[in-house]
């Protein structure tokens, strides 16, 4: 197999980084879909984005993130969270949506199945329709190891369309995590197999498979638009997209903003005011509000 351009420049990969990039071809791979009765083509995650044939910054970027997540491993296995501390590189994802003026943040309705969950890596994105996971299934089929399946499917939450026996096919493939904005079920079972899986909500009814959609084309999920290769982040608090053209400017952002806080973290522990490190006094002065001392 042919190498991929630039990625001679890059640093080593981690190995989840390095199966994904395994996949690559150097020319993007498209496969062709009927839609509606009407052949469409569309290029897969992985080869057309960018992600391991672009530029060796974003590959780096990507890598770096993943490198700040973890799977969620069996409750049994599970140790307790360690204490903030200055050094510790979480790169939360509000603290990778900082890059962007605090844009990217998909709706809080979207929650883990367990609040240890986290991941990262590049969107494959699918459009389903409601109580439908046609799409969602064909879209785990196509997906490449370390890509974050992200479905679209209108909100609808009365509906389980993922579940461990999906969640099975995805780990097996190496996929990073699932993202939907309708329901799942088997939560219990999704703990316990470490699958990330974030959804609008928990639903034992069952789905059909009966309409066909777009696959790896624009998607609107959580309020945010999210486009196949834009880098996905989830975590306990929430979950954040990262366009893959800021993806390094986004590590930079991040690194810095967790710098910052170590800094007021310490100061605060050496007994440093609220008001002294944020500056409040003259804000509540230009509102009209003095403390008097």
């Amino acid at each position: 197999m042919a190498s991929a351009p630039n990625a001679a420049a890059a640093p080593p990969l981690s190995a989840a980084s390095a199966a994904s990039l395994a996949a690559v071809e150097p020319r993007p791979a498209d496969r062709v879909f009927l839609t509606d009765g009407v052949s469409k083509t569309y290029a897969m995650t992985g080869s057309s984005i960018g992600y391991g044939v672009g530029p060796a910054d974003l590959v780096t970027a990507i890598d770096t993130l993943q490198s700040q997540t973890s799977s969620c491993p069996p409750p049994s296995a599970r140790p307790p969270l360690p204490p903030r501390s200055p050094d510790r590189r979480a790169f939360v994802q509000d603290t990778v949506r900082v890059y962007r003026g605090r844009l990217g943040a998909l709706a809080s309705a979207i929650k883990p199945v367990d609040h240890t969950m986290s991941l990262c890596g590049p969107a494959c994105t699918v459009q389903c329709a409601p109580r439908d996971n046609l799409m969602l299934q064909t879209a785990i089929a196509y997906a490449r190891p370390g890509d974050v399946v992200v479905v679209s499917a209108g909100k609808y939450e009365e509906a389980g369309s993922f579940g461990d026996v999906l969640a099975n096919a995805c780990q097996s493939k190496g996929l990073a995590g699932l993202i939907t904005d309708t329901g799942v079920r088997d939560t219990e079972d999704l703990r316990v197999l470490g699958f990330p899986v974030f959804s609008r909500s928990v639903s034992i009814k069952g789905t059909v498979k009966e309409t066909v959609g777009p696959m790896c084309e624009p998607v609107s999920i959580g309020g945010v638009l999210v486009r196949p290769g834009d880098v996905m982040r989830a975590d306990a608090d929430g979950v954040v997209v990262v366009r893959r053209e800021d993806a390094a400017d986004a590590v930079t952002a991040s690194q810095e903003r967790t710098d910052a806080e170590a800094g007021f973290i310490a100061a605060y522990r050496a007994r440093r005011t609220v008001m002294e490190m944020c500056g409040l006094a003259p804000v509540l002065a230009a509102k009209c509000l003095v403390i008097e001392e």
